[in-house]
């Protein structure tokens, strides 16, 4: 059965990958800011920053499916753009679950690992949250509004996205590694921040099967082991065959104690393997597929 699928955000990593996944099964839609490479036939511009326009742009899409991934990221830039923040991640999100509510639609939302305040490596979806910054914040009030609005709803928290695409607007951590070392490049790497990096594959199979799933709420998706992201990029540059000696582990810089990364961040998967039979691939696995 095809769906009408509207993929917000279609340029970032997970964007393409969800593309992919649908495009050969489904009708999508694909919007964002600036269309870079997509198809002019499947895409359409828009800025959901512009929240006054958000309703009109639904009702002239119709979908049936609403595969939610724009946000603003940057902690930086969060915190630095508070305004800006609060209407792309809060009040965009609180327009596009109104509006699926009222017309049937299911909404898939991405919201991030940031909720959670990094005191544990198996957090599952009904523990406590605690962000430890304004984009956390920003994300956990994402997840409230949805709840609040609209009952067909999968809010997704991912931890550390990684894969390849042509023409990304934004390096993932292995493409930053390798155009660093590829360069001679030294590198500063924290070793004691620890994370579960996900293969982006991963997260798009998790979606096609949430498509027509009736799984409803939070759903924590991440790769299978927690290691610290030193490691990770020793792994980087082990699969890619650069020189790991180009990188020096160092600690956490705490520069402003209010917007605070986590120091770890893992997650109970048990929900995931049952509900959709999810099987994360290693990071060995996942650096094998980059054509590097």
């Amino acid at each position: 059965m095809t769906k009408r699928v509207l993929l917000t955000g279609a340029t970032g990593l997970i964007g393409r990958g969800v593309w992919a996944e649908l495009r050969n099964h489904h009708e999508v839609v694909l919007t964002s800011r600036t269309s870079s490479d997509l198809p002019i036939n499947q895409f359409v511009p828009f800025d959901f920053g512009r929240t006054e326009l958000i309703q009109d742009f639904l009702d002239k899409a119709r979908p049936s499916i609403i595969v939610h991934t724009a946000a603003m990221t940057s902690i930086e830039e969060v915190f630095n753009n508070p305004r800006d923040a609060k209407r792309l991640n809060v009040d965009a999100v609180s327009e596009i679950a109104l509006w699926c509510e009222k017309n049937g639609s299911r909404l898939i939302h991405f919201s991030s690992d940031f909720v959670f305040d990094g005191e544990r490596t198996d957090y599952n979806e009904a523990d406590l949250t605690n962000p430890l910054s304004s984009y956390g914040r920003t994300k956990l009030e994402s997840e409230k509004v949805v709840q609040l609005n609209l009952r067909n709803h999968l809010i997704i928290r991912p931890i550390l996205v990684y894969g390849y695409f042509e023409n990304l607007t934004r390096m993932n951590f292995p493409l930053l590694i390798a155009s660093k070392l590829g360069s001679g490049e030294r590198m500063s790497i924290t070793e004691d921040q620890i994370r579960m990096p996900t293969h982006i594959s991963d997260i798009t199979e998790v979606i096609r099967k949430a498509l027509f799933s009736n799984d409803r709420g939070i759903l924590h998706l991440s790769g299978p082991e927690a290691l610290s992201v030193y490691e990770f990029a020793l792994k980087v540059a082990e699969s890619f065959q650069l020189d790991a000696n180009l990188l020096i582990p160092v600690k956490t810089k705490v520069d402003n104690v209010s917007e605070n990364r986590p120091l770890k961040s893992g997650f109970d998967l048990e929900r995931a393997k049952r509900i959709f039979d999810y099987h994360p691939k290693s990071i060995e696995e996942g650096l094998r597929l980059f054509p590097i």
